[in-house]
């Protein structure tokens, strides 16, 4: 451990950061049981791998499998029906049922901003929310 707190000295104490991977560099360290090396180090994947067998049969999550623009539809459904509006400040954060966040302000900019791009599926998904710009 001596030699891993030589090799991070810079880095601050007790920053989860400093004893993680992010999750592709762990899924690449699995060969010649590197995962085990570095377990022993205390070093952990920065987001913890999901096991399927945790969860109970039959049930499916409602935003893990959902793709970027799903979730995002479903944090301004959420939005809406808490708030009754479709007025999101730019800088509000939604968090889903599953405990995941989305940036709910920025992630409509980005669609206003490719609407020309969007389907009309997607656009009728937005507007069905209440979007005026994506009628």
């Amino acid at each position: 451990m001596a030699r891993r707190n030589a090799i991070c000295a810079w880095w601050p104490a007790g920053n989860r950061a400093a004893n993680s991977l992010s999750s592709s560099a762990w899924r690449r360290a699995s060969s010649g049981g590197q995962r085990e090396r570095l377990e022993q180090l205390g070093i952990t994947p920065l987001v913890p791998a999901l096991k399927p067998e945790a969860e109970e049969p039959g049930k499916v999550s409602t935003t893990t499998s959902l793709s970027a623009f799903e979730r995002g539809v479903v944090a301004l459904a959420r939005y809406k029906a808490r708030t009754g509006s479709v007025t999101v400040p730019r800088g509000h954060v939604e968090t889903l049922p599953d405990g995941s966040e989305v940036k709910l302000g920025v992630w409509i900019m980005n669609q206003k901003g490719r609407r020309a791009k969007l389907t009309a599926e997607r656009l009728a998904a937005l507007a069905a929310l209440g979007l005026g710009w994506a009628r």
